[in-house]
């Protein structure tokens, strides 16, 4: 009986709101709004941290197709300045450049 006693001066309390006032109360409540806030500072910086995650995943996809076509790039350049290929695309062009007979020698001024 004690127990259904508590219950109704409780929801009695709480109706005529004699419970908001109690100094306890206002400590408890104090503690919730504390509790509250933090729970919201921990979802946020979840949130934040899980966006820093997925931009940091793409940032590495984009790193890996970059170096990629680098190495494509790098490839093509290669193949496109042998010897053979420059001669090739001087003649389509009609350029009339020859390669030359004699090495190419370092001219010396005295001072």
């Amino acid at each position: 009986m004690k127990k259904q006693e508590k219950k109704r001066k409780i929801l009695k309390e709480l109706i005529t709101g004699s419970l908001v006032k109690n100094e306890i109360s206002v400590k408890q409540f104090i503690f919730f709004v504390f509790l509250a806030v933090l729970s919201i500072i921990y979802i946020s910086n979840r949130y934040a941290v899980e966006k820093l995650i997925i931009q940091s995943h793409n940032l590495r996809k984009e790193i890996k197709e970059l170096k990629s076509e680098y190495v494509i790039v790098t490839k093509k350049l290669m193949y496109m300045s042998k010897e053979s290929e420059v001669q090739k695309l001087v003649n389509e062009n009609n350029l009339k450049l020859n390669i030359p007979q004699k090495p190419p020698y370092r001219l010396e001024i005295d001072n």
